[in-house]
């Protein structure tokens, strides 16, 4: 009994040691959060790597400076950047920082021997202005549709145009439409807050030599005196034509030598057709101004030798004219006249 109770007061002795032993170590252990990363020595280090990239196309961006620490580098053709032998730490920093992007500096651990930190800069915005003009008489061309980023605009009546907010990138296209001229595309790059364009488009007709075809044809019709021929007459005028109101202008008016406004066009010419037995009408001394493919004026010497059929009279008239046309869907069309000085002989 008594060799029982010994063993047992040993038993209670050892266990009464380890209780104690278990209790000490547990005084000097810290919570680990198993959340937080886990820095190793800061002796060591690691590479730093990455690409550079357009927050809004995606694309590599090249040459730009990258800082990591006091260290620079800058970014490859394929937009990619790298550091080596940087010190394990928490909270390091990669900047970035172009004139044509906004600043971005990014954070990151570093706790390994290789880590990909990608970076991407949004574009900062500009505006893209200009004008449109004809590259033959550099006047502006209205109405043109200018194209820029899937948004289009319409030339303004003296030619200008206006996109707001579009970002810098290394390259855009604008494209520029009209059906009378040939389609314009221009590659440009958008690096500062104001960018003007300059764009000039080739008519795909010779305007004058349409115009020069009216005239020929206007005095085709009316050297026929056919009555037939009236309603090609009056295709040559706009529904919108009239006849200055000056007085000289007034006078041939009066005569029944020019139509006051369109609805006047077929009794003038009808008129003359009945008046005359005999009719040369000339236009010489041509001196063009073409707007652009829409719109162009001409002063001219209109020379016309005439009998009368009612007592074979010879009259010869010269006046010095200004005649002014549009183009209304794809044809030429008078819409103005002017005599600027009458001469008639008998």
């Amino acid at each position: 009994m008594q060799i029982f109770l010994s063993k047992f007061r040993f038993f209670l002795f050892v266990v009464g040691i380890v209780i104690l032993i278990g209790c000490g170590a547990g005084e000097d252990t810290e919570d680990i959060d198993p959340s937080q990363p886990i820095i190793p020595n800061s002796d060591q280090s690691g590479t730093v790597s990455g690409t550079l990239t357009n927050s809004i196309t995606n694309n590599p961006i090249s040459g730009v400076v990258v800082t990591l620490l006091d260290r620079e580098t800058t970014t490859g053709a394929d937009g990619t950047f790298t550091f080596h032998d940087i010190p394990y730490a928490e909270s390091l920093q990669i900047t970035v920082e172009d004139h044509r992007y906004k600043k971005n500096t990014h954070t990151f651990t570093l706790n390994e021997a290789k880590t990909i930190v990608n970076v991407s800069l949004t574009p900062l915005a500009g505006t893209v202005s200009g004008t449109v003009t004809d590259a033959n008489t550099n006047n502006p061309i209205p109405g043109a549709v200018v194209s820029l980023l899937g948004i289009e605009v319409n030339a303004e009546v003296d030619g200008i145009f206006t996109f707001m907010d579009i970002p810098y990138v290394e390259e855009h296209e604008i494209t520029v439409e009209d059906p009378l001229y040939q389609t314009y595309t221009h590659s440009f790059m958008l690096d500062k807050e104001r960018l003007v364009l300059k764009i000039e488009l080739v008519p795909i007709n010779d305007s004058e030599e349409e115009l020069n075809t009216l005239l020929e044809n206007f005095s085709d019709l009316i050297e026929s005196l056919d009555d037939k021929n009236l309603p090609a007459i009056q295709e040559l005028f706009s529904e919108t034509y009239v006849a200055s109101n000056d007085p000289v202008t007034l006078l041939g008016v009066l005569s029944g030598d020019i139509p006051a406004n369109y609805d006047a066009l077929l009794p003038t010419f009808t008129n003359i057709f009945e008046t005359y037995s005999w009719l040369q009408f000339a236009f010489k001394d041509r001196n063009w101004d073409i707007t652009h493919a829409r719109k162009a004026s001409i002063e001219l010497l209109l020379d016309v030798d005439s009998e009368r059929a009612e007592d074979e009279t010879l009259r010869q008239i010269e006046a010095k004219c200004v005649f002014e046309f549009r183009r209304e869907e794809t044809e030429w069309k008078i819409v103005f006249w002017q005599l600027l000085n009458l001469d008639i002989r008998l």
